[in-house]
């Protein structure tokens, strides 16, 4: 057990007085809100440019279902695939998404992933969703694949 405290050693010792003291001039001054405004217009930003890059690129087979919290938006993939499948498959391009911890959904509903975009770049996002595409091209129909009965 001894052999872990240096692992955890941060988890345990708060931040110095001189890093207080500056986060406190920071706020007082008005820098923080002012950093908050900017991150929060950032993001914004590219929630918008997730969104439309789906729209552009996945709508056919996408369903945008949460997309008014954090710094992800959570989708239904219309395939008879499974979320693990669809993730491999994004992996496999060097992508990751996220299978929804979502409780109530049952074998055989659509996959629900999350999709996240906080650490990326607006072309990152276009460049993503644009590679996630081909990535699940054959693992969701096109609308002239669809039969209907």
């Amino acid at each position: 057990m001894i052999d872990k405290l240096p692992t955890i050693e941060y988890a345990l010792t708060s931040p110095s007085r001189i890093d207080q003291w500056a986060m406190q001039l920071f706020m007082e001054r008005g820098h923080w809100y002012r950093h908050i405004r900017k991150i929060r217009h950032l993001y914004r930003k590219k929630h918008a440019r997730l969104k439309a890059s789906i729209e552009a690129h996945l709508s056919e087979n996408v369903q945008i279902n949460g997309d008014s919290a954090g710094l992800h938006l959570e989708i239904t993939v219309k395939t008879a695939r499974s979320a693990n499948e669809l993730i491999e498959l994004a992996a496999a391009e060097d992508v990751r998404v996220y299978a929804s911890q979502d409780s109530t959904v049952k074998a055989g509903d659509d996959p629900k992933l999350y999709l996240g975009f906080g650490g990326m770049t607006e072309g990152d996002i276009e460049r993503g969703i644009r590679i996630l595409a081909k990535a699940w091209s054959e693992a969701t129909p096109s609308p002239a694949q669809v039969r209907i009965e």
